[in-house]
């Protein structure tokens, strides 16, 4: 579903988003999002002693692929998430206060931008790696 022509232009990163071996989101903190993360954050899976890919040299490039996948279906979820959260917002014919509009802001953020920001950021540090292991892109 996700391998839609699309979709993948959505998907692939774009020019701007890109800075060197990483991404522009780092200067929006996105590091300290992800250390932070409470789901699976450095500090939890560093706490369990988990790793998020563990590689060997002959599958490396194959195991990268899988994780730029997985990371457009994290993402992916994460924009249902928010669609639907603002239709349910819209639908709910209620005055609100300054508060509940700050409230909500910073919970949209955490919970949806940053999470698609981070996926992004991902994606774009894992083709830099795939690049340099002289594969393919899956974009290109």
């Amino acid at each position: 579903m996700l391998d839609n022509r699309l979709l993948k232009i959505y998907f692939k990163p774009k020019i701007f988003e890109q800075n060197g071996r990483s991404s522009i989101y780092k200067y929006i903190g996105i590091n300290f999002f992800k250390k932070y993360l409470p789901t699976s954050g450095d500090l939890i899976y560093r706490y369990v002693g988990k790793r998020h890919l563990k590689f060997d040299s002959s599958d490396r490039c194959q195991k990268l692929l899988r994780f730029e996948v997985q990371t457009r279906k994290w993402e992916f979820r994460h924009i249902i998430g928010m669609v639907f959260f603002l239709i349910i917002a819209l639908i709910i014919n209620k005055e609100y206060k300054l508060i509940d509009y700050l409230v909500v802001g910073v919970l949209f953020l955490l919970v949806n931008i940053y999470p698609i920001l981070l996926q992004r950021h991902n994606r774009i540090r894992i083709i830099s790696l795939l690049k340099r292991q002289q594969h393919v892109s899956p974009y290109d």
